[in-house]
């Protein structure tokens, strides 16, 4: 009767008072056992200001499983060396601490996982990233740009801001193509002010200077010096400290590249928002949809050539492409560049005729 009882299914009253539960969770984080200890609040409250996190469990969160992570390498170093349970386990906790940036390539050594701290992991969250690369203005915006999925890494939006970024992932957080700062539709406001007749670039329209910030995406327009960079698609960038003091009363920005990264500054002048960039390529000839890739420019020129922009366009799979370029802009064009089957059938055709 008592292994009957014992083995029997509890009631959540049962469980509150104190009995075994069966609840399917583990923890994710531990309170401290200490809660009013001065030094480990104040650093507490430092680390959650430097990296702009929401509350303490945040913080309880990445001690919990670097903690985890200490306690295991801590066991297999118990273990001999040519142990096949040290061997083959400590092989795949280094290449994970390696693959997620936390150990360097020259760092393949259980010691060295005893030596990561809570620093160490901030900085491969994501939220540190797109603040890191420029994308945000500060720690907390990035936070924010973050949560209303506005940021992708490689082809997958990520609304986690304590995602941790692999090293093979980093170069891949841009702008997500629904975004506006990527280029996708205008967010509710800009559209309420266009319907309203207010237009979208507020005192830009009245003539005032335009007011870029860090994260705008652009299209550079104008550039005498190096016109082989008309055209192409960059980012404002914050300048350096070194870079501000050169910069200083020339009213330049600094920008760099999305397809290689360069930086550089350019004149305010010279930069347009790519909607902007849209209704004016929008508004003119079919072939001038090139401008929105430097990529296809080389084809457009070779269709120019040939003569036969007119033929494809009037083509019957082709022409509904074309209507919705022209009627969705940027999105729409993306779109039909990542299509392998069209951009085959477009050079078929050019090879052919």
């Amino acid at each position: 009767l008592k292994v009957s009882s014992s083995c029997a299914s509890h009631s959540p009253h049962e469980a509150a008072m104190g009995k075994k539960s069966y609840v399917n969770y583990g923890k994710s984080f531990r309170k401290p056992k200490r809660p009013f200890e001065k030094e480990r609040l104040d650093s507490e409250m430092k680390i959650i200001g430097e990296y702009g996190l929401k509350n303490k469990r945040e913080v309880w969160r990445v001690n919990f499983a670097l903690a985890k992570i200490r306690t295991a390498a801590r066991t297999l170093l118990t273990l001999d060396e040519k142990s096949e349970q040290r061997m083959f386990q400590g092989d795949a906790l280094l290449r994970r601490m390696i693959r997620l940036g936390l150990l360097l390539e020259s760092e393949k050594k259980l010691d060295y996982v005893l030596g990561l701290t809570t620093a160490k992991i901030m900085e491969r969250r994501l939220q540190t990233k797109v603040f890191k690369l420029g994308l945000a203005k500060s720690i907390h915006h990035a936070r924010t740009l973050i949560r209303q999925r506005h940021i992708r890494v490689g082809k997958q939006i990520c609304d986690i801001p304590s995602f941790l970024v692999r090293l093979d992932s980093e170069k891949h957080i841009d702008f997500a193509l629904t975004s506006p700062f990527g280029g996708g539709r205008p967010g509710r406001v800009r559209r309420k002010k266009a319907a309203s007749g207010g237009g979208g670039g507020g005192g830009a329209m009245m003539g005032a200077p335009r007011a870029w910030a860090p994260g705008d995406m652009v299209i550079i327009r104008g550039l005498k010096a190096k016109p082989e960079l008309n055209g192409k698609k960059a980012m404002v960038v914050p300048p350096t400290a070194e870079e501000r003091e050169t910069l200083k009363g020339t009213g330049r920005l600094i920008v760099r590249l999305i397809d290689s990264g360069e930086q550089f500054a350019v004149k305010p002048d010279n930069l347009k928002t790519t909607a902007e960039e849209a209704d004016d390529i929008m508004g003119s000839n079919l072939e001038d949809v090139s401008m929105y890739n430097p990529a296809i420019q080389s084809e457009a020129a070779k269709l120019r050539e040939s003569g036969k922009l007119d033929d494809l366009a009037n083509d019957p799979e082709l022409k509904p492409i074309f209507e919705d370029i022209k009627k969705n802009g940027m999105g729409a064009l993306e779109k039909y560049w990542n299509d392998d089957k069209l951009m085959a059938k477009i050079s078929k055709v050019m090879g052919t005729r």
